[in-house]
């Protein structure tokens, strides 16, 4: 199987893989509210959903860094991106998964990592029209 075919195959996923995180979040916000509005908690899944939910957290921060490596739009990225933030959101990703399930780590962390990931594809929404450095025909 050619590399081309695999890349193919990622992104074709991606619409499958991004709902399917998104309805585990809902799952694990409308679990947490019930619970905090009842009183109520199913101890099996208490006992591992922190986990759960840093981890889906964690997941989806990754796949948003690993997104400028994809061929979806290709420039959205950005050179300095794709060579600086990418790789460091996703060395923090990893590392933060082995945290999670090893030694534990705290949801600030977890939050700051999906702060960061969220923060930096708001950077790249903005229109490149609207980046452009205005033309000597315009200023004068």
């Amino acid at each position: 199987m050619s590399f081309d075919r695999v890349l193919r195959e990622a992104v074709r996923a991606l619409p499958v893989l991004i709902n399917v995180l998104a309805w585990l979040g809902v799952v694990i916000i409308a679990y947490g509210t019930v619970a905090a509005l009842t009183g109520e908690t199913w101890q099996p899944l208490e006992r591992h959903l922190l986990k759960i939910a840093a981890t889906l957290t964690l997941v989806a921060v990754l796949l948003q860094a690993l997104l400028a490596y994809l061929p979806v739009r290709p420039s959205a990225s950005g050179a300095g991106g794709r060579y600086t933030v990418a790789p460091a959101i996703i060395l923090l990703s990893v590392g933060g998964l082995f945290l999670i399930w090893y030694r534990g780590l705290p949801v600030p962390v977890v939050l700051g990592l999906a702060v960061l990931a969220l923060a930096w594809s708001l950077s790249r929404a903005v229109p490149a029209d609207s980046l452009a450095e205005p033309s000597r025909e315009r200023l004068l």
